[in-house]
């Protein structure tokens, strides 16, 4: 791919509705996860919730987001996609921990995982003909 049409991918509507759905999926989980914790572990409502929250995602993307693109891949993959994204999240506050703000260093992983997660999605999941 062209550094042409990465650039182009990258700043889109579709990029800008990935970053918002995302957002307002994870506004979502708060209470959901809230909720859970008070009548189990944490640990099992964390599980629940991330799971919940990736498949939820899942369709947000799919029906708002690449809304008229086909999907080539199942939810299967938009699962490692996700997880992937939030690897590149839990690295990236690994390796810069006490070198910057943790606000900072917080919005940057975040930024990285967008990039890493909307690139994995966009070519891999869905595909334009």
């Amino acid at each position: 791919m062209k550094a042409k049409d990465l650039l182009k991918m990258y700043l889109s509507k579709r990029a800008v509705m990935f970053g918002l759905t995302g957002l307002i999926n994870s506004l979502t989980m708060i209470p959901i996860l809230a909720g859970l914790a008070a009548f189990m572990s944490h640990l099992y409502a964390t599980l629940i919730v991330i799971q919940l929250s990736i498949f939820t995602d899942y369709l947000w993307k799919n029906y708002l987001v690449f809304r008229g693109v086909k999907a080539t891949r199942s939810k299967l993959h938009f699962e490692w996609t996700a997880l992937t994204g939030v690897l590149i999240q839990d690295l990236t506050v690994w390796a810069l921990s006490g070198r910057i703000e943790y606000i900072v260093l917080y919005l940057l992983s975040v930024f990285f995982g967008f990039l890493v997660r909307y690139g994995l999605t966009r070519l891999v999941i869905w595909t334009e003909a």
